[in-house]
């Protein structure tokens, strides 16, 4: 992924926390002491976020880092159910056959075999 994609989608997903807890940039740029431009620059994609700076937008918006960061799109997902998806991810194609299969017998009650 390219530096200039990977910093549209933290920007996006920035926006996107902020707007959720209903913080203007203005607000978020006096909480993190820099300027308005700044946060609308991260969110646009036109400057990169550093690691520090983006865990203190983290706190200031009450999203995991990894919301910010993952691959996944944003959504209501718990940090379990995030963490699920991405070991699956990171399985080999018989791994993640085998637990799809079991995830959905156990949905329904069954017992995978």
């Amino acid at each position: 992924m390219s530096s200039t994609v990977r910093n549209r989608m933290i920007g996006a997903r920035i926006r996107l926390a902020r707007k959720k807890r209903g913080i203007t940039i203005r607000e978020l740029a006096d909480v993190l002491g820099v300027a308005a431009i700044t946060i609308s620059q991260y969110e646009l994609g036109e400057q990169a976020v550093s690691r520090p700076r983006l865990e203190q937008i983290a706190k200031a918006v009450a999203v995991p880092v990894r919301d910010l960061t993952a691959r996944l799109p944003l959504t209501d997902m718990s940090d379990d159910e995030v963490e699920m998806v991405q070991a699956v991810r990171a399985m080999p194609p018989e791994g993640r056959a085998y637990m799809h299969r079991l995830m959905v017998d156990a949905a329904a009650g069954r017992v995978a075999r």
